[in-house]
């Protein structure tokens, strides 16, 4: 739905805004590399994005949450976007899920060729 909508995806985003910034606020010009077809959303993207830990408030560096001397997380944010529950939720249900066992081929142990 958000390719659909026509959302710009985070690389998108990114080069769209670097594109501003080099000409200066300007729109930018056409030519064949800006005719290509934007970055599209991903499942990885969105998954990753849901199970950042910056949506909790924490400042983040490189992937990791920035410690104060304590070992508590620094937060970056007065307000977090989701509550330490919610973040957990999120995550259980974004969770990979574990292989299903392979059904059983119909021979004993001995004679099984799966195992």
């Amino acid at each position: 739905m958000l390719n659909a909508d026509g959302v710009l995806s985070p690389s998108a985003h990114w080069a769209a805004y670097k594109a501003r910034t080099k000409n200066g606020g300007a729109e930018p010009e056409e030519s064949a590399t800006a005719k290509r077809k934007p970055a599209q959303w991903r499942d990885k993207t969105i998954v990753k994005m849901l199970t950042n830990p910056a949506l909790l408030g924490w400042k983040m560096h490189r992937g990791n949450p920035v410690r104060d001397d304590q070992g508590n997380p620094i937060l970056a944010a007065e307000t977090p976007i989701l509550t330490r529950e919610e973040f957990d939720q999120v995550g259980a249900l974004l969770a990979p899920k574990p292989v299903a066992e392979r059904p059983p081929c119909g021979r004993t142990p001995a004679q099984c060729c799966c195992a």
